[in-house]
């Protein structure tokens, strides 16, 4: 079995895992440390706050299949993270979680004449957002978005 199969089978394991426990994968990635095969998986519950116990018995369940199903061998790492305060905003999901807060949006192309926009996101569809910017609503398109994070205030 190829290094692509593999990846494939663990990914569609772990997605299986975390479904059944109404998480989200946000991030995935198979590597090579240092002759270690790593796993890292940044999850989230769909509305956010994943907790350090959830993250534990997420990663217990893989290196369970790991260790049952040798697919990886014996010498592995997983390390199952949550994607903290500054989670990145990429999907129309993720925009979704954050809805009726300030949001920071960095863009491909500019608009405003700027290629950063900051505010109160009101409205998400599938191929856009809302947000209020300086007092007006902007609307913006998904595929204008590099990326977007919720600002945090303290």
């Amino acid at each position: 079995m190829n290094t692509l199969d593999k990846d494939n089978i663990l990914r569609d394991k772990i997605a299986e895992i975390t479904a059944a426990e109404g998480i989200d994968i946000v991030e995935y990635r198979l590597f090579l440390s240092n002759g270690i095969k790593v796993v890292r998986c940044v999850v989230d519950y769909r509305q956010g706050g994943i907790t350090i116990d959830a993250c534990a018995r997420i990663n217990k369940k893989v290196v369970s299949f790991l260790n049952e199903s040798r697919l990886l061998g014996g010498d592995f790492s997983v390390e199952i993270n949550s994607p903290g305060l500054d989670r990145p905003l990429n999907s129309p999901r993720d925009f979704l979680r954050v809805k009726g807060k300030t949001v920071c949006l960095w863009l491909n192309e500019q608009v405003e004449k700027s290629g950063y926009l900051e505010g109160e996101l009101t409205e998400v569809s599938d191929d856009d957002l809302t947000i209020i910017h300086k007092g007006s609503p902007l609307k913006i398109k998904f595929c204008s978005i590099k990326t977007g994070k919720e600002r945090i205030s303290i």
